[in-house]
């Protein structure tokens, strides 16, 4: 799978998309502000990591509010092996 690393996305409708079978992807070590949608969104993907991204809001308006930090639909994520 592919891999998010060391990342910013700010001021998007959605910050990232993994879908339609995606295996094994991870998005590690991100940042994202003020995407409207959702940061993170996964829809029919097995295997995801999520680990260590920081997630706000929209700084600049907080009466705008983002809708969601991650959706997960159909999908497995990965727990963190230690």
């Amino acid at each position: 799978g592919n891999t998010i690393r060391n990342s910013t996305f700010i001021d998007n409708e959605l910050g990232v998309a993994v879908l339609g079978g995606t295996e094994n992807a991870a998005i590690l070590d991100s940042y994202f502000a003020g995407n409207v949608g959702s940061a993170v969104e996964a829809i029919d993907a097995s295997a995801l990591r999520i680990e260590n991204n920081v997630i706000t809001g929209i700084p600049v308006d907080p009466t705008l509010g983002s809708d969601f930090g991650i959706v997960l639909v159909r999908t497995n994520v990965d727990a963190p092996k230690h």
